[in-house]
């Protein structure tokens, strides 16, 4: 028998299959794959929400800045014609949740979304101009937060223990700012 023909000592083990080491190494490097993968989609998702509410929250605040003889939607999201005008909107108390409401991005959720706090503040159905809250040239904040909860896929991330210090929080607060407009 010549060397290097089946039968014959190392050669013969070099092309046994080696299926078995496949197998183990693929069991290993799995979790570590699902955990990179369901990472990224986490990301993507967070980003999928937090970019819309931003935006959101910004064609809020500039809504409520301008003078405009459209009044907030009513119930049905229907636009409606403005009693006051031609005073402004931000001279009246109206907190923008029925404008925000029918103007909600697919992923955005309105439970989860908190009363908008406006500054400077005004009661709702007050009259702010004329009380001396609010005024033309003036800068108009808001600030939302929303319990992005419901886009949180990772398990883990509503824990605790030793990751804790890289999970993100449930909720995000957004803020914008409009110069108020006669």
């Amino acid at each position: 028998m010549q060397r290097g023909q089946p039968g014959h000592g190392w050669r013969e083990l070099k092309t046994l299959p080696l299926g078995a080491q496949s197998l183990v190494e693929f069991a290993l490097l799995l979790p570590t794959m699902l955990l990179l993968i369901m990472g990224g989609l986490q990301i993507a998702l967070l980003a999928m929400v937090w970019i819309p509410l931003q935006g959101l929250t910004q064609d809020m605040a500039r809504w409520m800045a301008i003078s405009s003889q459209a009044g907030p939607p009513d119930g049905s999201c229907n636009q409606t014609t403005s009693t006051i005008w031609p005073r402004p909107r931000w001279s009246y108390g109206d907190d923008g949740t029925t404008y925000r409401n029918c103007n909600l991005p697919p992923l955005i959720v309105a439970a989860n979304l908190s009363t908008p706090v406006w500054s400077p503040a005004c009661s709702v159905g007050a009259d702010c101009w004329l009380g001396g809250q609010r005024h033309a040239d003036q800068m108009l904040t808001v600030s939302q937060t929303y319990n992005w909860s419901n886009v949180i896929v990772i398990p883990f991330i509503q824990g605790g223990g030793i990751l804790s210090a890289w999970i993100p929080a449930t909720t995000v607060t957004v803020n914008a700012a409009e110069v108020m407009q006669y």
